[in-house]
């Protein structure tokens, strides 16, 4: 059986997204997947597509970690009869420099001029549009399926389950009858203010349903302020978990309620109900592809003439329409409007 090298470069979110086009290249092949992704990605594999190998790429890559990235994947290309790169971004760039001699490239995203080759041995060329890049992938591999049709789905092991269900129980929990906050995200410009989440938490409280507090590495301290601030006995925080136990807790979850991260996607990857906070991005291009009746998308009353400023542009050179840390959409935010849709999916819940 051949095999393919997969080099998916992005974060968590955009490794969920990817999953379903690679799961499409892979079984049109009939072909044996090996995975290039980042460090914090390789804990989640297991939960998705059967594969071989990995090659890790380190989360903050340096110039000597490109170059040995660059040699680790010039040194493997002549193993696998194709590989497919899934990047707008640098690392991306890197990679099918370093795999294209003489390999067959499956499908390369690039910003602006960046060639590519599709499975049927076209030639593509990408220009910007507001036409998701995955979306490009699914009509290149899967002959026109949309990312609706072929949505990201994980699975989570059954070692992950028993732990989670046990720290419930010590929790006092039930399952599938509280609400997880994800608060965190890798872009500052993303965050909703804490006296947001503390008025959605006091709110949500009030209703006698439990809200768990579950940190990512960087948000331990954010989790305790926050848990300070809503001052209910309904809130439990957690300690920071595995990734592996973090998406068993998302299965037992009635609904997240997270920003444009990586948590939103796993979440809806695992059939969790989400509620989705948007500002600066565009939520047509990086909304979970899931059934309407498990997603809710939230933004400001009143959309500001800016909103959306997150394109390719924007995230290439790394600053915003607004030039703010914060931006003013995510600060617009209604607590009463995320509460709103947190209880419309939470009606929505069998008994």
């Amino acid at each position: 059986m051949s095999r393919w090298l997969v080099v998916e470069p992005g974060r968590i979110g955009d490794w969920v997204v990817a999953t379903p086009a690679v799961r499409t290249l892979r079984e049109r092949l009939g072909c044996e997947i090996d995975w290039c992704v980042r460090q914090e990605v390789v804990p989640l594999l297991h939960l998705g597509i059967p594969f071989g190998k990995v090659i890790a790429i380190p989360s903050r890559m340096s110039v000597r970690g490109a170059l040995k990235l660059a040699l680790d994947l010039m040194g493997a290309r002549n193993d696998y009869e194709g590989t497919c790169v899934l990047s707008p971004a640098r690392t991306g760039r890197l990679a099918t420099w370093a795999v294209r001699a003489r390999r067959r490239i499956g499908y390369v995203a690039g910003k602006g001029c960046l060639e590519g080759w599709s499975l049927d041995g076209n030639p593509i060329r990408y220009v910007p549009s507001l036409e998701p890049l995955r979306l490009r992938a699914f009509k290149v591999m899967a002959s026109g399926a949309s990312g609706a049709q072929y949505p990201p789905t994980l699975a989570v092991t059954p070692e992950s389950k028993t732990a989670i269900v046990r720290l419930l129980a010590e929790k006092q929990l039930t399952a599938r009858r509280f609400v997880v906050f994800s608060t965190g995200s890798r872009g500052t410009t993303r965050q909703w203010p804490l006296e947001g989440w503390a008025a959605l938490g006091r709110e949500i409280a009030g209703w006698g349903v439990p809200v768990v507090l579950s940190p990512g590495p960087n948000d331990e301290s954010s989790a305790r302020l926050l848990e300070e601030a809503i001052a209910s006995p309904l809130v439990r925080r957690l300690n920071v978990l595995p990734l592996d136990m973090y998406c068993s807790l998302l299965t037992e979850t009635a609904v997240l309620v997270g920003l444009d991260s990586g948590p939103m996607h796993l979440a809806a990857a695992l059939g969790t109900r989400v509620v989705a906070l948007y500002g600066p991005s565009n939520p047509t291009l990086t909304a979970p592809h899931v059934d309407s009746s498990r997603l809710r998308v939230v933004r400001c009353p009143q959309p500001l003439p800016c909103q959306p400023c997150v394109d390719m542009t924007t995230a290439l050179i790394g600053k915003l329409a607004c030039g703010k840390t914060l931006c003013p959409c995510m600060s617009a935010l209604d607590p009463k409007s995320v509460a709103c849709a947190v209880r419309d999916l939470l009606g929505s819940i069998p008994t």
